[in-house]
């Protein structure tokens, strides 16, 4: 158990790689099966435009703008945190979005974007910054406005099911390349959580994905062409659980789940961001 605890950021490491490995080893892709047409409820013709895309990053400019200036907040003063949590969740995701989107799991209406830089929408690479940044705004302040640091009893149980449900449906769906390796990351992420964090932690951390959700659902809603002609993001179907919210593939909510819940354990992790705890492995109360 002394092993385990002191070289568990490794271990949940090797076991992330040899998962990916294995399953990048096993699973056969489709490419060119890309669905361009999906039933959509209204649309919205001045969102016909090549600058769609980099439209809907002013969404979370609100937060942001609201985080900086007020003064209870100043995010600016947390900067230090923020800056690496979001540069290397942005690296691992933007790795990720590029091989799928090489391989045939997803891809890019160029009607809706301005530019490609290798083989992503330029577009694509601020979604990695600007959707965790508004995240980590909205958790600053609801931290700073709605703290507490007691633990739930139904946070274990709700917790332990989501993990299993994570486990469940990506093992489950392992030739589907979206629902797999999303489902099981967020499982093998959550379950890290649970053993680095406590239990207020992830109440948190939840709430902030509760509130951020709004704005996830908004933006996402766009993106899978619920006001357009047709999906900014185009999926294609044998790789991904074929259900959808109006438009939105239940998969982006699990990984958003994952992008948000990296970011903000990176954000809180304080031998991220100082070097006052540089041979510690605590992390931020707050």
């Amino acid at each position: 158990m002394i092993f385990i605890k002191k070289y568990i950021d490794w271990i949940f490491l090797l076991v992330t790689a040899i998962f990916i490995t294995a399953h990048c080893l096993t699973d056969e892709i489709q490419p060119n099966h890309l669905l361009w047409k999906i039933a959509h409820p209204i649309e919205i013709q001045w969102f016909e435009t090549k600058y769609l895309y980099l439209l809907t990053h002013l969404m979370p400019l609100l937060p942001i703008v609201i985080s900086c200036l007020h003064p209870k907040i100043a995010f600016h003063q947390h900067f230090n945190r923020a800056f690496p949590a979001l540069m290397l969740t942005a690296i691992v995701f933007l790795i990720w979005d590029y091989f799928k989107t090489i391989h045939g799991v997803w891809g890019f209406n160029p009607n809706y974007y301005t530019t490609n830089l290798f083989e992503l929408p330029i577009e694509e690479y601020l979604f990695f910054f600007n959707m965790p940044m508004g995240i980590l705004l909205i958790h600053e302040g609801l931290n700073t406005f709605f703290p507490f640091k007691q633990n739930f009893i139904w946070e274990k149980h709700f917790t332990s099911f989501l993990i299993l449900f994570f486990f469940g449906v990506g093992l489950l769906h392992w030739g589907r390349a979206y629902t797999c390796i999303t489902f099981v990351l967020c499982g093998i992420a959550l379950l890290y959580h649970q053993f680095q964090f406590d239990s207020a932690s992830r109440v948190r951390f939840y709430r902030t994905y509760g509130i951020g959700f709004m704005g996830f659902f908004l933006v996402n809603s766009i993106l899978t062409g619920m006001m357009t002609k047709a999906p900014v993001v185009i999926y294609n179907p044998a790789e991904y659980l074929g259900i959808r919210l109006i438009t939105i593939p239940l998969d982006d909510m699990a990984y958003n789940f994952l992008l948000l819940l990296m970011s903000v354990t990176l954000y809180d992790f304080k031998t991220f961001y100082s070097l006052k705890y540089k041979n510690s492995n605590k992390w931020v109360n707050i």
